[in-house]
């Protein structure tokens, strides 16, 4: 009887801790199903009966070392993959410091640009107005070209050649204009071209902790520069205080003439020819220091332009920063020299207005021949400078371009480093829920040697029991054999249950096999189409389901619970089972300090596994709002609202679009080639029903002059000057 309550107990904890068992239980427990079926038919083959016990315990042990094994090799795997986490932690802490770096320089960067926009706005106006002031200057010249002209009727031969030498020379201003706006197309052309040629500059970075003796050397000749640039200003102070002198010298004069006007005619012409002597040999000497100031800027320029040659070698973010801080320096210079040379021209203009009122006092009709050949060279003169001028705006505008351009490049890498980084959480979280399926895959190979071991307790428990009765009975009980053919009866429902259980777990072990079998093939794989976090929620529901099958199961067990219709129990008060089940806590009790090491693990694990989600759902939003920024700003400053799509192709709408379908489709070009017409800039325009409805000349902006902008921007001029009034 007492054999029978054990056996009923141990069947009960092999169907509750059931889950993964080797397939090898099946086959033994069938061979000694068999030993006990034969050890019905003859009570006397007891001893053939625990040999062949013996040996079936010794298959189960051998079963058990295997287990142990293949634990310790998943151990290893975990171990494994942790070390693969902590290299994967490290690269993302040093990708994120990169990035926060690379942040810090667009910043940088970003504040750099916008100053330097602010300062070329304020500088193009104060140009615009210097234009301005000069045009009326110049209106206010050909007023007076046309005053004396009247008052020049009687010399009607001499105006009639003054007229056709305007008319020439008008011509060869509209020559020169053409010529000047060829050379403009030209400087386009090379400014797109060097833009090109900028972008493979960046390509460079990375060779830029070896180039710091060309950096060196770099700062240097900029030093260099600054130091004949400030001789440059020391020269220009004196042409200063010269021009201060010859004006001081020019009102002497102005003196002289009035006091010498009661004089004879002869003396007073030879003074005035002795002042426009005067005047005209300052004005040469102010032309040869303007010639001389002019091959400076260009030879530093020269300088500037192999500077920047040797900068886009090195490619280093520091040396952006001094172009940066040059250009404006230029900017400043620049500015001055403009403003220098207004003064100049100004205190020339009034050198001019003195002479013409000198030559009305004398009333000569020569010398006022003369006076309008001056104010025509005059002209010229200024038309010249104005040329000039509008080159040195150009290459201005030109040089902060480029400054842009290189702004921008950097941009390109700061978004390169960020996908990066986001590939490497991907990574780094399929890994950690790959880590959590083996952790708990360890747990639930574990509670299978567990429960194998408790089956092998019972085992030697049961033949224990079995050998002291036999010595107890010796051979006097050999009539009777009721009793063992009882316990043969019970030891035979009892392997059925087992077997039942066995082939139950091996069911489970070959579900397992093939989950893991399939799970390793979609990680090689790498098929990122499959939701890893909806399997793994799943998995993690039937875990605890079992999990808590089993608890009720133990509970039930330790409640003391059992089959009644073929089971008795007998409380014994020395009972042997209790003594080896505090043998085998107690040998348990190191496999069990091991599982709580592992579960405190996985919890940090799971709790910095939760901060790096909420650390990236915060980026995220983070992300979308300042995305969100951008359109909006991008919809308000230029008017047109981007939409990407998947195939490199960029939608634009204008906020005056009469329709919905008035849209246009660019699509990034992924060959270098620009062959096609419609290429431009690596964008190419689709075909849509708005643009078979443009103009020839809205058209020209694209395919002719090439500049996506200006073809945008003429867009929409057209639609604003649809929808709105103008007086």
């Amino acid at each position: 009887m007492f054999t029978t309550s054990v056996n009923s107990n141990h069947s009960n904890d092999s169907s509750g801790n059931g889950t993964t068992t080797t397939s090898l239980l099946s086959s033994t427990t069938t061979v000694t199903g068999s030993s006990l079926s034969s050890g019905i038919l003859d009570d006397g083959d007891n001893e053939q009966m625990l040999q062949q016990q013996f040996e079936y315990i010794e298959k189960l042990e051998g079963d058990v070392g295997r287990l142990q094994k293949d634990n310790e090799s998943l151990n290893d795997k975990s171990d494994k993959h942790a070390d693969t986490i902590l290299s994967l932690e490290k690269e993302l802490a040093i990708q994120r410091s990169r990035v926060y770096e690379l942040e810090r320089q667009n910043s940088n960067f970003q504040t750099a640009t916008k100053e330097a926009y602010i300062e070329k706005e304020e500088k193009e106006k104060e140009l615009e107005m210097r234009l301005a002031s000069k045009n009326k200057e110049l209106d206010e010249l050909l007023i007076n070209i046309r005053y004396m002209s009247k008052n020049e009727q009687e010399a009607k031969k001499k105006y009639d050649d003054l007229l056709e030498k305007t008319q020439q020379e008008q011509r060869n201003n509209d020559m020169k204009i053409k010529s000047l706006e060829k050379e403009k197309l030209r400087y386009r052309s090379d400014v797109a071209n060097l833009k090109h040629k900028n972008s493979f500059g960046l390509e460079m970075e990375a060779s830029s902790d070896s180039k710091d003796l060309v950096i060196e050397s770099l700062e240097s000749k900029n030093q260099s520069l600054v130091q004949e640039n400030t001789s440059i200003k020391n020269r220009l102070d004196q042409t200063i205080k010269d021009l201060v002198e010859a004006e001081k010298l020019i009102e002497i004069f102005q003196q002289q003439i009035l006091s010498k006007q009661k004089q004879d005619q002869s003396q007073s012409q030879l003074q005035h020819q002795q002042q426009l002597n005067e005047q005209e040999s300052i004005k040469k000497s102010l032309q040869r220091e303007v010639t001389y100031y002019s091959e400076i800027n260009q030879k530093n320029q020269s300088k500037l332009m192999e500077l920047e040659n040797q900068l886009k070698g090195v490619g280093n973010s520091e040396m952006i920063k001094q172009e940066n801080k040059t250009l404006k320096d230029k900017l400043s210079r620049f500015e001055e020299t403009i403003t220098k040379l207004n003064s100049l021209q100004v205190q020339y203009n009034t050198m001019a207005e003195e002479k013409q009122s000198l030559e009305k006092i004398y009333g000569q009709i020569d010398s006022q021949n003369g006076g309008l050949e001056s104010f025509h060279q005059k002209i010229r003169e200024l038309e010249s400078e104005n040329q000039t001028l509008r080159g040195k705006i150009g290459e201005l505008t030109s040089n902060l371009k480029l400054s842009e351009s290189h702004n921008n490049d950097i941009e390109t890498l700061l978004k390169e480093s960020k996908e990066s980084c986001n590939l490497l959480h991907t990574k780094i979280s399929n890994q950690d829920e790959s880590i959590n399926r083996l952790n708990k895959q360890v747990y639930l190979l574990k509670k299978e040697r567990d429960g194998i071991k408790r089956i092998l307790d019972a085992f030697d428990v049961e033949d224990r029991v079995v050998i002291k009765k036999e010595n107890e009975n010796g051979g006097g009980s050999g009539g009777d054999s009721s009793p063992s053919t009882v316990s043969l009866a019970q030891k035979m429902e009892r392997i059925n249950e087992l077997e039942r259980a066995v082939l139950e777990k091996d069911r489970l072990i070959e579900e397992y096999e093939t989950t893991l079998s399939m799970r390793n093939s979609i990680l090689d794989q790498k098929d990122d189409s499959i939701n890893y976090k909806l399997e793994f929620e799943k998995l993690n529901q039937e875990i605890e389901r079992l999990l808590q099958d089993n608890a009720i199961l133990e509970s039930r067990l330790g409640r003391g619970e059992f089959d009644q219709t073929k089971t008795k129990v007998l409380h014994m008060t020395n009972n042997p089972t209790s003594m080896l089940l505090n043998q085998n806590q107690s040998n348990h009790q190191p496999n069990s300090i091991s599982e709580s090491k592992l579960l405190e693990e996985n919890n940090g694990l799971r709790i910095q596994i939760s901060e790096n989600d909420k650390k990236m759902d915060r980026l995220k939003q983070v992300f979308k709002l300042k995305i969100h920024e951008f359109r909006e700003a991008v919809y308000a400053l230029f008017g047109f609202k981007i939409d990407m799509d998947t195939n490199n192709l960029y939608k634009l709408q204008s906020m005056y679009a009469e329709k919905e379908s008035d849209f246009l489709i660019f699509q990034r070009a992924q060959s270098s080639s620009l062959s096609n017409d419609k290429k431009v800039g690596r964008m190419e325009l689709m075909e849509t029903e708005f643009t078979n409805t443009l103009d020839k000349e809205v058209r020209a902006y694209l395919f002719k002059c090439k500049c996506i902008p200006a073809f945008l921007s003429q867009i929409t001029i057209d639609l604003f000057s649809k929808q709105t009034f103008h007086p």
